[in-house]
């Protein structure tokens, strides 16, 4: 089973799903480490720590490759153990070797001093046969500790080598994580320094969305400001009229009667677009302030969307594109609006600068369900869409499929927003000249 979920892990490794190559090493991982595998928690380890790399979890990375370190001299150690117990055993066996010749050496002289006591006659026979037993005993002696005098040299220089390669592994290891902790050192510094850069370009992608809000409140205060001041304009000019036909003494019931509905008509229409350039004004002083601030507050989600929506209206009218908002209005949330805004910001002028770039009318859908302590978002246009090689590679810094109207990187904003700041997940579905749909998943209890 482990070897199995090791060769499903490395093949999902190779063919770049990192997420299911880490799912298949950490349950190998499990099964190895309930039976005390170490050799195959070894090479886990050290696949675990290539697929976090890859992902670019260099914390988890590091930590995985600590241990496949330390697994790995643990490995020598108990090998160098077993070699030296090894070596032992054959000691040990050929010293009793050795006293069960003495003992029968001892048994044979015992023997040949019987045969002289019980055989006078045959003395000299046996004197001679002793004799010759005895040179030949010795001769096999002789060869037999000569014999263990080699294989002892022997086994010294082989243990005396064994030892030299073990020094020169630690060596080696000791340089490896030497290097790995420089290694580690610069990828903090590296960490510090893109830290340092994302926090730089958001700040630049806020300002540069409180532009295109600007913009878009600019235009849409236009409109009720010029009405008012026409409006202003006319009652200056019938009032006018009204007091020359007054002081000539040629005022009539009706003339007055018209003159006062003119009056209440355009009195009524100035304060109608006065109010709505209020609240066109207060719209723009919430949103502005929470895309330059960092703090939690309590907002009403439907109404936010409305706001930052109203801010690409004339974008969306040049380019004749609807808008269909769907989203409870008792959702209110507490959390960061200015990341909200921001990622809405991004996704909009993601569809109007990409999507919609050679289409002359379209429509997106912003859907907001929310079920337990889950808030779904579903941001979806039906533009030129996004082909499914690029797919993997959308929420990269920098990727972009045209670099004359886009940096490439508001949807890395996007991501890191969802990610990092909500703790949420973010997923695209799409494919090219069909619609473009975005999910975004947020935990509301973290």
């Amino acid at each position: 089973m482990i070897q199995n979920l090791l060769i499903l892990g490395r093949a999902y490794f190779s063919t770049g799903n990192t997420t299911k190559a880490l799912e298949s090493f950490i349950k190998g991982l499990e099964f190895s480490e309930k039976i005390d595998n170490i050799r195959k928690s070894e090479m886990l380890h050290f696949w675990l720590y290539k697929a976090y790399f890859a992902e670019k979890k260099f914390s988890a990375a590091i930590e995985h490759l600590s241990k496949y370190s330390e697994l790995k001299d643990s490995i020598i150690n108990q090998e160098n153990i077993k070699q030296i117990a090894q070596m032992r055993t054959i000691y040990e066996t050929e010293k009793k070797e050795k006293e069960i010749q003495l003992l029968n050496k001892e048994k044979q002289i015992k023997d040949l001093e019987i045969s002289k006591k019980t055989e006078e006659i045959k003395k000299q026979q046996i004197l001679i046969l002793s004799f010759i037993v005895g040179f030949i005993i010795i001769i096999a002696f002789s060869a037999f500790l000569y014999r263990l005098f080699i294989q002892k040299k022997r086994a010294n220089r082989l243990l005396a080598q064994q030892n030299e390669e073990i020094r020169l592994q630690k060596e080696e290891i000791s340089a490896q994580r030497d290097e790995i902790t420089c290694q580690r050192d610069k990828l903090k510094d590296t960490l510090m320094q893109l830290k340092d850069t994302q926090e730089q370009l958001i700040e630049s992608e806020k300002m540069a969305s409180l532009g295109n809000l600007v913009t878009g409140i600019a235009h849409e205060i236009n409109t009720p400001v010029g009405i008012g001041i026409t409006a202003s304009s006319s009652l200056v000019e019938d009032t006018k009229r009204f007091a020359d036909t007054y002081k000539g003494g040629q005022m009539t019931r009706i003339e007055l009667e018209e003159f006062l509905d003119s009056i209440y008509k355009t009195g009524n229409l100035i304060l109608k677009n006065l109010n709505r350039t209020g609240e066109l004004v207060q719209s723009f002083k919430q949103v502005s302030a929470d895309q330059i601030s960092e703090q939690k507050r309590n907002f009403n989600l439907s109404d936010y969307i409305q706001d930052i929506v109203q801010s690409f209206k004339p974008e969306l009218d040049k380019k004749s594109v609807s808008i269909k908002i769907f989203c409870n209005k008792e959702i209110n949330l507490n959390s960061y609006p200015g990341t909200f805004a921001l990622i809405l910001v991004n996704l909009m002028t993601n569809s109007i600068k990409h999507g919609f770039r050679d289409k002359s009318a379209g429509l997106i859908i912003i859907s907001v369900t929310m079920l337990e302590n889950n808030l779904t978002i579903e941001f979806k246009d039906d533009g030129a869409g996004i082909p499914e090689e690029y797919l993997s590679k959308i929420f990269d810094p920098f990727f972009t499929t045209n670099k004359q109207i886009g940096t490439g990187l508001g949807l890395h904003i996007v991501y890191n927003l969802v990610r990092q700041k909500l703790n949420g997940r973010i997923t695209c579905k799409s494919k090219s000249e069909q619609e473009t749909s975005f999910f975004i998943s947020i935990p509301l209890i973290t």
